[in-house]
Order: structure tokens, then sequence, then C-alpha cells
């Protein structure tokens, strides 16, 4: 697998937020692209994708919830944290996973949870990419063999 950098989309419309979990995820050493218009990330997320998409549940003009469903009709296995202010909310926690977040994270942030979280997440990625290069390598080999 080529050694290239994950990317990170961020969205959030607290400017506090978006700076906090920037330099969370740049320690992880991630590449990372914010977004404070939940709008504006969705139409980067659909062109561009992500490696990773962290994602505030109440925002304006588009809740995380819709927009995870949104992002889930392009890039269905891309790995989403969905992050909320609502600490006991078990019902938006299971919504939130049902449209298809990976994980679900409340404020205040812990850096340690965000970052072991985030690690796994990443993990899963790199695993991801890997399959999907072995099997391009594979159906190459299959098509080079077919032709002969």
């Amino acid at each position: 697998m080529k050694n290239e950098k994950l990317k990170a989309v961020i969205i959030d419309d607290e400017e506090i937020n978006l700076c906090l979990f920037e330099g969370y995820v740049k320690d992880l050493g991630m590449d990372v692209v914010t977004f404070d218009d939940s709008r504006e990330g969705l139409d980067y997320l659909k062109s561009n994708g992500a490696d990773i998409v962290y994602v505030d549940c109440m925002m304006p003009k588009m809740d995380g919830i819709e927009l995870i469903e949104k992002f889930r009709k392009v890039h269905k296995t891309t790995p989403v944290i969905m992050i909320t202010a609502t600490a006991d909310d078990k019902a938006l926690m299971l919504q939130a996973l049902d449209v298809g977040a990976t994980e679900f994270l409340t404020k205040p942030i812990n850096p340690f949870e965000f970052k072991v979280r985030s690690r796994g997440l990443m993990t899963l990625r790199q695993s991801q990419k890997q399959l999907r290069e072995k099997i391009a390598f594979i159906e190459d080999r299959l098509r080079a063999v077919s032709k002969k």
C-alpha cells in the first residue's frame, strides 16, 4: 500500500470545536479539512471524500443526522464519528448509529478517548484501502491471464 496520509474532514458550526478537533486530528498524523457549514462540508465530501469524518450533531441548515444520511448514499464505508453535546440521549446515539455513524462521542470531548477511537478508525480505514488495492491487483492479474 502506498504510504499516504489519511485525510479527515471535520464539520462543526462552532469555531472553537473546529480548532480543538483539528489539533487532535493533526496530532494523529492526518491531514485535515474543516467546515463550519454543514452543507458546504457535505458538498466537499460528495466530491472529494475523506478517510474519516467528524460531524457535529446539532448544526443550523442541516444537522449531523441528515448529513450522515446523505453522505452514506455516496460513501458507504468511510468511518464517521458523530459528536454531540447531548450526553445522555440514548435515542440520539442509536439514531446516529442507525443512519451510518461508526462512533459516537459526547462533549466535552475527552482528548484521550477522541484519539483512541480515532486510531481504531484509522486502522480500519487503512485496512479498507489495502483490501481495495489487493482486489484491484487481483482483478488486473485475472484480466491479463484471460487475454492470453
